[in-house]
C-alpha cells in the first residue's frame, strides 16, 4: 500500500465502523424487510465490497473476473 493512501483507508475503516454501530442501535422493527431499508443498504454494501475485492484481486493477477448477472429481486 503507497503510505500516501493510508489516511483514506482510515477513513473508509471510520466510515464502516460508523455504520456497523448504526446498525446495531437500530430498534428490531427497523430492520424488517423493505424496498431499501437498513438491512438492504447493507446487503448492497457487502455485495459491493466482495465485487470490488474480486476485481482488484484479478486486476493484480492479470485475469478477468465474472461480473454477476441477474436483478436485485432475484
Amino acid at each position: 500500500m503507497n503510505p500516501a493512501d493510508a489516511p483514506l483507508f482510515a477513513s473508509l475503516d471510520q466510515a464502516v465502523e460508523d455504520f456497523c454501530r448504526f446498525m446495531q442501535n437500530l430498534p428490531p422493527e427497523a430492520t424488517t424487510q423493505r424496498d431499501q431499508g437498513p438491512m438492504e443498504v447493507l446487503a448492497h454494501l457487502v455485495f459491493y465490497h466482495e465485487l470490488y475485492v474480486a476485481q482488484a484481486q484479478a486486476f493484480l493477477a492479470g485475469t478477468s473476473v465474472d461480473l454477476p448477472k441477474g436483478r436485485y429481486s432475484e
